[in-house]
């Protein structure tokens, strides 16, 4: 039959060593909880973007947006909208937009069902390429799907 003695040692070497395992995970439980939190952002009105194709940031920080219903670039505070508009050839070629894509030079091309788009930033426009297909120098077709740098 075990001693007093021996059965506290045994008891008290169990706890010391229990104690020195569950330390470290015990140590995180009085750690403040770090939590991710969202906002939900919409452009003006309240409006939703719809369905989303694709979203980008450009070399200046921006994020565009690029949905059925429109393009959308967000500065961190403020959403604007381009629409297009076919009295004014320096806006989009349309407000379908399939995709987006930064290149290797820090510029914005946008790809709709209607053509592609070269945005110029120091004007806030765009430069169109619409398909001929009486010019070979033009884009093949003007329904944009994907864009990749060659």
């Amino acid at each position: 039959m075990p001693s007093y003695k021996t059965s506290l040692y045994s008891l008290f070497l169990i706890v010391a060593c229990s104690c020195f395992i569950i330390s470290p995970v015990s140590a995180n439980v009085h750690e403040p909880q770090q939590y991710l939190i969202f906002e939900k952002i919409v452009p003006e009105g309240n409006s939703t973007f719809g369905i989303i194709e694709d979203i980008q940031q450009d070399s200046s920080g921006f994020i565009w947006i690029a949905a059925k219903d429109g393009l959308f670039r967000y500065d961190g505070i403020v959403f604007k909208s381009y629409i297009s508009d076919r009295k004014y050839n320096k806006s989009i070629s349309n407000n379908v937009i399939t995709d987006l894509f930064c290149d290797s030079k820090g510029r914005l091309w946008i790809g709709t069902e209607n053509g592609l788009n070269l945005y110029n930033e120091e004007y806030d426009q765009f430069t169109r390429f619409i398909s001929n297909p009486e010019d070979s120098t033009t884009i093949s077709a003007n329904h944009i799907v994907r864009m990749a740098e060659d």
